[in-house]
């Protein structure tokens, strides 16, 4: 593709992957507002959660996927939780009507959305840094549907406990799911620790959507060190965060333009230069 076209492409990788980044950061504020926090300024709950962001992304790859793989079975158990906890309130008969259109529906619209949860560019990245590249694709397809089977059964328990049309109203449905699960009298209101857990998950994600676009940019424009790029993007990404006026910009932006994105850069672009690397022969 020549030197041209590579700088290009990289740097439609890095600032398409930098762009999840402010909206990572107001999901975060806003989530803890309206689960823990509604009297905190959101700003000082985003610059809290910026400062660990950039110390994680400082350390580099290493450290995030120590991180990840630690913190990988808590954050499962605590979606489990929350739906096997909801099991007693379930009515399935609450459940029809999402099938009213038949299963086609359903699997047509959780495709629009698997490219945003599956982040395909974050994978195609990483892959190369990967020493074992045997088992990688086995891991990553039971990964995915891991994944999707923790999203589509809170789905399916927000739904048969609290109606769809509850759940389409209000935000964040899992951590009111959350607040209701009940297990004898010793384990009450699971939604603090379900939240910290969701933390984990979205502070891991954010420090490796910020680590990656700064090794991105930093490859365009011959930084050798990724580093200096760190603060600049944070401090890029800080107003950023708070250009959707209220939480429904913020979902309209989550499933709108971040969807489309991470279509494009995880599954678009990839196919283009996969043809270009058969095009070009096996040696390029």
């Amino acid at each position: 593709m020549g030197k041209f076209w590579g700088r290009a492409v990289c740097l439609f990788f890095g600032l398409g992957i930098f762009s999840f980044v402010p909206l990572m950061l107001r999901v975060f504020g806003a989530a803890f507002i309206v689960g823990m926090m509604p009297r905190t300024p959101a700003s000082a709950l985003i610059l809290i959660f910026m400062l660990n962001v950039f110390l994680l992304s400082y350390l580099g790859l290493e450290p995030i996927a120590r991180s990840a793989q630690a913190f990988a079975i808590p954050i499962v158990l605590a979606f489990l939780v929350v739906v096997f906890g909801s099991i007693p309130p379930l009515d399935l008969l609450r459940l029809k009507p999402w099938f009213a259109d038949g299963l086609l529906q359903i699997l047509r619209g959780a495709t629009f959305v698997a490219p945003y949860f599956g982040e395909g560019a974050i994978v195609l990245y990483l892959i190369p840094a990967l020493q074992n590249k045997e088992g990688i694709w086995k891991t990553i397809s039971w990964s995915g549907v891991l994944v999707c089977l923790a999203f589509a059964s809170l789905t399916f328990a927000s739904i048969g406990t609290l109606t769809a049309t509850w759940t389409a109203s209000v935000p964040y449905p899992g951590l009111r799911l959350a607040r209701n699960v009940s297990i004898g009298r010793f384990f009450h209101r699971f939604e603090p620790l379900f939240l910290s857990m969701w933390y984990l998950s979205v502070y891991l994600k954010t420090s490796l959507l910020l680590f990656l676009a700064a090794q991105l940019l930093a490859h365009v424009f011959n930084q050798k060190n990724y580093r200096l790029l760190l603060g600049i993007l944070l401090a890029v990404a800080f107003p950023l965060a708070f250009l959707p006026k209220d939480l429904l910009e913020v979902f309209a932006l989550q499933f709108g333009f971040a969807r489309l994105m991470s279509f494009v850069i995880g599954f678009v672009l990839p196919g283009v230069l996969l043809f270009f690397t058969f095009r070009g022969g096996k040696t390029q």
